[in-house]
């Protein structure tokens, strides 16, 4: 199964900077949840550029919902915001590269600079747990520091097909 079918060059960014102040008086687990809102529709936005989502709006509410379940900001940089919606047409991914990183409460407290969205209908279950189980085991040092240095989206694809990752089991 080849990576490029689920994620097309249109989904891809890479450089998006959240540039973005702490209001004065404001918690900070409301500028954390603003920072996450910015993050995921901009994740949305590319999604939507595939043609594959059916309701944008929709599909912002059950990332934001599943994110509020539990931080998708995995660690080393690396988050996998990711939900099985009827809100989708079929498998599709994102990938979102903020080279400053963004604080957003992952599980050792560094900055996310990788976010590889991950969107699917709720039936396609065994596909997609295939896939999300290749992605996280798949990430790893040499191949974050490939896509962050890519300076073009040819790169990005040249890294997961160096990484493995390019055809997924």
């Amino acid at each position: 199964m080849n990576l490029r079918r689920y994620l097309p060059q249109q989904c891809v960014e890479l450089e998006f900077n959240l540039h973005l102040e702490r209001e004065e008086e404001e918690p900070e687990h409301r500028f954390l949840w603003r920072k996450k809102e910015l993050i995921l529709q901009r994740i949305v936005e590319l999604l939507d550029a595939s043609g594959n989502v059916r309701n944008a709006n929709k599909l912002f509410r059950d990332l934001y919902n599943r994110e509020k379940k539990a931080t998708t900001a995995l660690e080393k940089g690396f988050a996998l915001p990711h939900v099985r919606t009827e809100n989708v047409k079929k498998l599709t991914m994102a990938l979102l590269i903020c080279p400053d990183g963004v604080e957003l409460d992952a599980l050792d407290g560094e900055p996310s600079k990788l976010f590889w969205a991950m969107v699917a209908p709720p039936y396609d279950d065994v596909l997609y747990l295939r896939i999300y189980k290749n992605i996280a085991k798949g990430i790893h040092q040499g191949l974050m520091e490939s896509l962050l240095s890519a300076t073009n989206k040819n790169e990005i694809y040249q890294a997961l097909n160096t990484n493995g990752l390019a055809a997924l089991s």
